[in-house]
């Protein structure tokens, strides 16, 4: 399930850290770019239709907006209605694709998955290494006496 909610984070480019106005504008241009290069892969990888195209981005768009709704409800809620809106996303999906594209499509996400994983890896490695000796804790969090 942790899987699908990255998916969905890689895909809707939902920015996750509090930034000023102006980083937000220039974060938000540089995901819409990244955004239409995923599309433009995803409609190539799986071979879409123009109908299939319109389709694969109203099933997303509605799934952020729902989602985005949300967000006033409590972690564990929104954590629930985030699975259940992936499972919903998951089976509309999977209504528009032929099999060999739906094959194609959860290679695509198995990918998109092991990059992350990596990510995740590299970046604990990278905190690991600015921690002092000896201290099983980030520097934020030592007790100084």
């Amino acid at each position: 399930m942790k899987a699908l909610l990255l998916v969905f984070i890689i895909f809707s480019g939902i920015q996750l850290q509090a930034q000023r106005p102006m980083d937000r504008q220039m974060d938000r241009s540089a995901m819409e770019t990244q955004r239409e290069e995923m599309k433009n892969e995803r409609n190539e990888r799986l071979q879409l239709t123009d109908d299939q195209a319109q389709k694969f981005d109203a099933i997303n768009e509605e799934y952020r907006q729902k989602l985005k709704q949300e967000r006033t409800q409590s972690r564990k809620d929104r954590a629930q209605k985030a699975r259940e809106l992936n499972e919903w996303r998951e089976g509309e999906i999977k209504s528009i694709l032929n099999d060999e594209q739906y094959e194609e499509y959860l290679s695509m996400k198995s990918d998109r998955q092991d990059r992350m994983s990596e990510r995740r890896e590299r970046v604990r490695e990278k905190r690991k290494e600015r921690r002092p000796r000896g201290s099983g804790q980030p520097k934020s969090r030592q007790h100084r006496h």
